[in-house]
């Protein structure tokens, strides 16, 4: 199992690194026969990737910078460090995942890259066997063994001798010109010396091993949930927030259909449950058990209302009471129970505060106050164990490279301090244990891109993620002791379709399913052909697919470590342009049509949304100058790139299909509703702006094909429907009249034709009890 966070103990190797054997996984690596083993069947590998693969699993648990990589392996010649990239994409497409799904090789950004496996090194017969030292000493494996002979076993020790010269070693083992009797004495003192040795080195490796499982288990245990067994505790699909008591034993969720929400109760280890408030034209945004487990709070908003009420009930029922108003996410009660902790987002807009009040209500405090723009998340605080500080996320500034932060909050003086240096994209909701926080989260350069299950350890701030699942994680809810713990994980059910521009509604269904969740991040483009290009993790990590039109012949063209998505594809067809992660950075990549002949074309720092000019001369795409998104350039052939736009927030570029105008959203601040604005392909000035005229969906924009509007998506309700703004500023209007589902990523063809992909999430709860 891969331990990304805790590297192994090791043996001392790089004295003879080609003399040894490494175990990992399957896989057996023998560096003196230049032989890679899986399951005892020969792995294909090219001289310098096994070089490679050696050097790094010779390092195992250590970083090994890219100079050093390059030094070592190709010493004789000069390359760039792209030949290294592409020979680390070579082994780990030779290696496949892990038994627990992650890589064995983790790239370490602008640095190198680490071996992430346990390694077990073992001597091999007649070979040389380093044990902890960098001396070498020739062990020869006789077939027969005198083990009652004093003098060879007083001999013993000195062939031991971790400081003995190579020559000296080997002179303990044999004489050149020994004498008959001397011969015979000294052939017994060299079997029995022979018979020590390895008796000692076995043992010793034993030992070595027994350190590496005490100290990988302490270290373990530090972290909960490590291992665990997952039950789905619901069918609906129509879960929304869920809690659960402190002692684990109770689960309470809201469902919600045809407009209504209800609570429901029920005992994790049965199958029937309990309905506590009954349906009502409500949201519910947030649930927490009192700290007996007696109690519920639960905090709900009118359909159409953006303002929270905070309520309790009893754990089977009773009438409601209504605690706090205006209250903007779920609470957290402090550990005497005596206290609710909550966020609250100003009228304006303009500022969050982490409020305290009574369990009861009244005497409401603003602990801490930021700007909207580095503010509190509404997925909630949790309060730690000793009463004394109280952890919230920051989701501010979604613009942002990395926007999330971990904030805590110490309450006697509201003092705020980021913790964790992990990068996150998003937060969302938090439990604080003992000796850590568990939270669900994404890191939006994560080879897994879905929201998943972290534990961060407090104090040093160490992020371990716990889940590595497809399927995302919607919020989670611990019991006291850190056994066990509920969730809310979410699945997609889609279909892609296709529908002319002029009659969006006449849309006919392509053949197959499509189950990608977030596949809204993965994107999707026509092909000059006709053919349909799109990134799916059907495969494992998500890669770049081709189909025909209709859904059939269904095509994998990428398959290389790290998520390749969003594709667009050059107007004569010959090449597709996508993100790739393959670096362990987002850059923007090329391959052939056919998959072939991979190449990175950007450097920059976070590299996204590729478009194409539509002469197909350049890229054009976001990246981050000082944190902050711009829109630049480079050629379809690779190249220095060329900044466009300084000082404006802007996403989801397109251009227009004369080449003259880049269409996006513009923000006028990183939380502000955004307007559409048309952006000089030239020089990157704003040339104009529209506001949107319906509820921005942080959807893609496509130009009609005559380049007189645009299109975009717009979700109203949980339900997604395409609308088209004229360039000339005249009131955009509504051109599909779908009354459910939504509508996830899309493409319009160069002659008027949709291709989408339209669906719905289903979310259910699962109790993960800990081994």
């Amino acid at each position: 199992m891969l331990n990304k966070e805790f590297p192994k103990p090791q043996l001392s190797l790089m004295a003879d690194r080609t003399r040894s054997v490494f175990l990992f996984g399957p896989f057996r690596l023998d560096a003196a026969e230049r032989v890679l083993l899986r399951d005892d069947e020969p792995v294909s590998l090219t001289p310098k990737a096994f070089d490679t693969l050696l050097m790094l699993v010779s390092h195992g648990g250590r970083l090994v910078e890219k100079d050093r990589l390059l030094e070592e392996v190709w010493h004789d010649t000069f390359v760039e460090e792209k030949t290294l990239a592409q020979n680390v994409l070579t082994i780990r497409k030779a290696l496949g995942k892990a038994a627990d799904g992650a890589d064995y090789i983790e790239t370490v950004p602008k640095h190198g890259y680490r071996f992430a496996a346990e390694v077990q090194v073992v001597p091999r017969e007649a070979t040389t066997f380093v044990a902890g030292s960098r001396s070498r000493t020739e062990v020869v494996v006789e077939e027969e063994f005198e083990t009652n002979d004093d003098a060879a076993v007083q001999s013993a020790p000195h062939a031991l001798d971790a400081t003995a010269t190579d020559a000296g070693a080997r002179g303990l083992i044999a004489s050149a010109h020994p004498s008959p009797d001397a011969a015979a004495s000294q052939s017994k003192r060299k079997r029995m010396a022979t018979v020590a040795f390895v008796v000692l080195a076995v043992a010793a490796l034993l030992l070595l091993a027994a350190a590496m499982l005490v100290r990988r288990g302490a270290r373990s245990s530090d972290a909960p949930f490590q291992q665990f067994d997952l039950t789905k505790l619901t069918s609906s699909g129509d879960v929304g927030v869920m809690g659960i008591s402190p002692d684990g034993k109770y689960a309470a969720y809201s469902t919600y259909g045809e407009g209504r929400s209800r609570l429901l109760v029920r005992q994790v280890d049965s199958t029937s449950s309990v309905e506590i408030v009954p349906p009502a034209e409500v949201r519910y945004t947030g649930l927490t058990f009192s700290n007996d487990g007696s109690s519920i709070y639960y905090v709900t908003r009118q359909v159409g209302s953006m303002v929270g009420m905070l309520y309790q009930v009893p754990l089977f029922g009773g009438t409601p009471k209504m605690i706090v108003d205006d209250v903007d996410s779920p609470v957290a009660l402090s550990p005497d129970g005596r206290r609710v902790a909550f966020v609250r987002v100003s009228e304006d807009q303009k500022e969050s505060a982490l409020v305290v009040a009574d369990a009861a209500g009244g005497r409401e405090q603003k602990l801490a106050v930021r700007r909207a723009t580095e503010g509190f998340a509404l997925a909630g605080p949790t309060w730690s164990p000793d009463g004394q500080m109280i952890a919230c996320a920051s989701n501010a500034n979604p613009l942002a490279k990395w926007s999330a932060q971990l904030l805590i909050v110490n309450t006697a003086d509201g003092s705020v301090r980021p913790f964790s240096t992990n990068r996150w994209s998003w937060i969302g909701r938090a439990a604080w244990l003992n000796d850590g926080i568990i939270l669900v989260a994404w890191d939006n350069e994560s080879q897994v891109m879905s929201d998943q299950v972290w534990y961060v350890a407090y104090p040093g701030g160490e992020a371990h993620r716990i889940t590595n699942d497809v399927s995302g994680f919607a919020g989670i809810s611990v019991s006291r002791n850190a056994k066990a713990m509920l969730a809310a994980r979410a699945e997609r059910v889609a279909s892609f379709w296709s529908a002319p521009l002029a009659g969006g509604g006449d849309a006919k269904k392509l053949s197959g399913s499509f189950t990608d969740l977030f596949s809204e991040r993965y994107g999707m483009a026509f092909a000059p052909d006709g053919k349909i290009v799109y990134s799916s993790a059907s495969g494992g990590d998500p890669d770049i697919w081709i189909m025909d039109g209709d859904g059939a012949n269904r095509r994998q063209l990428t398959a290389e470590a790290g998520a390749d998505i969003t594709p667009v594809v050059s107007p004569d067809g010959r090449y597709i342009v996508f993100l790739s992660f393959r670096s362990g950075e987002r850059h923007i990549w090329r391959v052939n049509s056919d998959g072939t002949d991979p190449r990175q074309l950007t450097f920059g720092e976070g590299d996204v949304a590729p478009t194409l000019s539509p002469d197909g001369k350049w890229i054009v795409y976001s990246s981050y100058v000082e944190g902050e998104p711009a829109l630049w350039k480079v050629s379809l052939d690779g190249g220095e790139a060329t900044q466009l736009t300084k000082a404006l927030l802007v996403e989801s570029p397109v251009v227009s299909p004369d080449g003259k105008l880049i269409a996006c959203y513009h923000f006028s601040e990183p939380l502000a509703t955004p307007k559409l604005a048309f952006v000089s392909f030239a020089d990157g000035a704003l040339v104009k702006e529209i506001a949107l005229a319906a509820p921005y969906a942080a959807s893609e924009i496509r130009w009609t094909p005559e380049g007189r509007a645009v299109v975009f998506v717009s979700m109203n309700r949980g339900v997604s429907n395409f609308w088209l703004q004229p360039l000339d500023g005249t009131p955009a209007r509504q051109i599909t009249t779908f009354n459910a589902d939504r509508i996830f990523r899309f493409d319009l063809s160069r002659d008027g034709q949709f291709i989408y992909e339209r669906g719905t999430n289903i979310s259910d709860a699962v109790f993960i009890r800990a081994k």
